[in-house]
């Protein structure tokens, strides 16, 4: 794969990571708190760095700047909504 090719690869995942975590910031419900749960492809092409951070939890303060953990991370956010009864996000 060619270095450019990497490169703009691995802003498009730094890019959509903050994209989530700007999306879960703006889903607060009075009372609720939503967190980022780390998530990594779940394949048998994970690699050794990320798979341990695998259900990581972090604030979303914390989680800022964590994904990509390395170029060509397939890595994302899931939001776990803490405090938190009968609620969806949609």
């Amino acid at each position: 794969m060619s270095r450019a090719r990497v490169l703009a690869q691995t802003e498009v995942i730094a890019a959509h990571a903050e994209a989530q975590l700007n999306t879960f910031t703006e889903a607060r419900i009075e009372g609720v708190q939503v967190i980022a749960e780390h998530s990594t492809a779940g394949d048998d092409r994970v690699c050794e760095i990320c798979e341990p951070l695998e259900g990581q939890t972090y604030s979303i303060e914390e989680a800022r700047g964590r994904i990509p953990v390395h170029p060509n991370c397939r890595c994302t956010f899931r939001p776990i909504i803490e405090n938190g009864r009968d609620i969806e996000l949609r």
